[in-house]
C-alpha cells in the first residue's frame, strides 16, 4: 500500500482545528514535525509520522489543588 503524502494546507485541514498553513510552517521551520522534501520547494508530510511526533510533544495537564 502506497502512503499518501500532503501538502501543508491538506495536513492543516486533517489535524483539524487550530492548525493552518502558517502553524504548520513554523512547527516545520522549528524542527518538530518530520517533513519530505521532493524538491526545490516542494515539501509533503506523512500524517502518521505527524500525528506520532505531535502526540510525543503533548503537555500534559498539571494536577493543583
Amino acid at each position: 500500500m502506497i502512503k499518501q503524502l500532503l501538502t501543508d494546507q491538506e495536513l492543516a485541514i486533517e489535524l483539524g482545528t487550530g492548525f493552518k498553513r502558517r502553524t504548520i510552517a513554523s512547527l516545520r521551520r522549528a524542527g518538530k514535525i518530520p517533513v519530505i522534501k521532493i524538491g526545490y520547494r516542494t515539501l509533503r508530510y506523512d500524517l502518521d509520522a505527524v500525528m506520532a511526533a505531535l502526540s510525543k510533544r503533548e503537555i500534559k495537564a498539571v494536577h493543583t489543588r
